[in-house]
Parts: C-alpha cells; sequence; structure tokens
C-alpha cells in the first residue's frame, strides 16, 4: 500500500495481497533488499498463519503512482496477488485504513519483537514459514516493516542521542498470537517464545512497544547504551517510582542480566 501527500492533504494508499505459498521466500527477500533503501516508501509485510494463508503488503509513498508500482513490482512478479489496491484518499480516511486492522482482535495476546540489521537468509525465512505452519490457531502472524537501515534520516542520528538506539536497523518484526479462551494461553505463549528464540541468530534487540516478559535483560534489549543516562532522567524526575510497571526504568540498581 502506498500514500502520497499533496496539496489538498489526500493520500495514496494501496494493499497487495498473496497466497501464502512458498513464493514468500522470494517476496520476503525482496522486500528485505529493495524497499529498505527507499526513504520516501514506508512499507510493511505480514504473513498469516497457514490455516490464514495470505500475505499482506501495505505501506506509504511520498511519490506518485507509477513510482510506487514501479517499487511493488518485484512483490508481484514473486506470486500472484490476489488484490492490488493503490487509491488517493484524504488524510483521515488514509488513517482509518491503516488502523482497520487493529479492529475485532481476539482480546488476549502475547507479542515480542526484534530488529534486522540485514535481510534474513534463507535460513531466517525458513524458520517464518515453518512457524507460521504450526501456528496454535489462525490469529497468529507476523508483521514486519521497512526503517531505512543505514543512510536513513532516522540512521543520521547518533544511537546515544535519544532513548532509542536501534537507529540503523532495516526491518522491525513483531511476532505475535491472539486467543479467547484461557485455555489457550499457555500454547500461544510457548509458541511466541520459541519463534523469538529460534530467530535469534538472524535478529537483534526489541522494541520497547513490543514489551516482552520473558526478555531477561530487556534493558540492552529495549535501550542498549542508553539504559544508565535513562536511570538517572528516572532518579531525577520520578524519584519516589510512582510511574512504574514490570520493565519500567528502576530508580534503585540496574537489573540483573
Amino acid at each position: 500500500m502506498a500514500q502520497k501527500l499533496q496539496k489538498k492533504s489526500t493520500r495514496l494508499t494501496g494493499r497487495i495481497v498473496l497466497p501464502g505459498n512458498p513464493s514468500y521466500n522470494t517476496a520476503r527477500m525482496e522486500f528485505n533488499r529493495r524497499f529498505s533503501k527507499f526513504p520516501s516508501l514506508t512499507s510493511t509485510i505480514e504473513v498469516a498463519a497457514k490455516q490464514v494463508g495470505t500475505i499482506v503488503s501495505t505501506g506509504q509513498l511520498l511519490g506518485g503512482a507509477e513510482e510506487l508500482r514501479r517499487l511493488i513490482r518485484p512483490l508481484w512478479r514473486a506470486g500472484t496477488p490476489v488484490k492490488v489496491m493503490v487509491k488517493t484518499v484524504p488524510f483521515i480516511e488514509a488513517t482509518h485504513f491503516f488502523a482497520e486492522s487493529d479492529l475485532n482482535l481476539e482480546p488476549k495476546f502475547k507479542i515480542t519483537g526484534a530488529y534486522g540489521f540485514q535481510p534474513l537468509p534463507p535460513e531466517g525465512v525458513r524458520i517464518i514459514r515453518d512457524f507460521l505452519a504450526k501456528a496454535p490457531n489462525r490469529h497468529s502472524s507476523v508483521w514486519s516493516q521497512s526503517l531505512g537501515g543505514a543512510g536513513s534520516a532516522v540512521s543520521r542520528v547518533s544511537p546515544t542521542a535519544t532513548a532509542y538506539p536501534h537507529r540503523k536497523a532495516e526491518i522491525i518484526y513483531e511476532l505475535s498470537a491472539r486467543w479467547r479462551n484461557n485455555g489457550e494461553q499457555e500454547r500461544n505463549i510457548q509458541w511466541v517464545e520459541r519463534f523469538r528464540r529460534a530467530l535469534r541468530p538472524f535478529v537483534k534487540g526489541d522494541y520497547v512497544n513490543f514489551p516482552d516478559l520473558q526478555i531477561k535483560n530487556w534493558p540492552k534489549a529495549y535501550y542498549g547504551e542508553n539504559f544508565g543516562r535513562l536511570k538517572q532522567v528516572k532518579r531525577k524526575y520520578d524519584p519516589h517510582n510512582v510511574f512504574r510497571f514490570a520493565q519500567s526504568i528502576p530508580v534503585g540498581k540496574q537489573v540483573r542480566k
């Protein structure tokens, strides 16, 4: 999908839906190789569980429709899309378009995340395919977004300049499972944990907005070298630890590794 900012505050939106078959290997590699190199294009790919069997790519582009079609052409060639949509809409409608995927979700969930600083090798792609083939239910998925990597505007800021250290990452991944009944909880949580461990050789860290209580050294995963300075800020502005949760910045000693 793509968006285009125009004088009348409209955006170009689009979507590609591919069948969930082995052609994902090619699509994934083309996505990593091509899309992360275009700073004007923010794109995502979500791969659903085998029970659903779809690969959906959405995104937004600061550019024209023909430029967008040229950029996403490799995904067309990777499989046989069942739907390709490019559409110009007002800004608020584009916002609704992106938000609709979060509607009517199962009420309970387990997520974790990681960053890719290099394109996934074939072994990493195989791991994603195999785990989704054995997902606990149809509500499990892998979502990923291109970030730009080295040379992007984000990467021009030092990793230690702010709380966010992952500025040279090319891709962010979110592994998620959702369910409704309490009896399904353990199976879903274990699936996500095994999935993360299997991908670990190919990814690093985690996004703080994908909190995962199973990550023991979460300060490094979320904040890298910035954790010490963040503790100083915490001691200055919240010395009594009023604002806290399981993985909040502590006032006292550093979390054990």
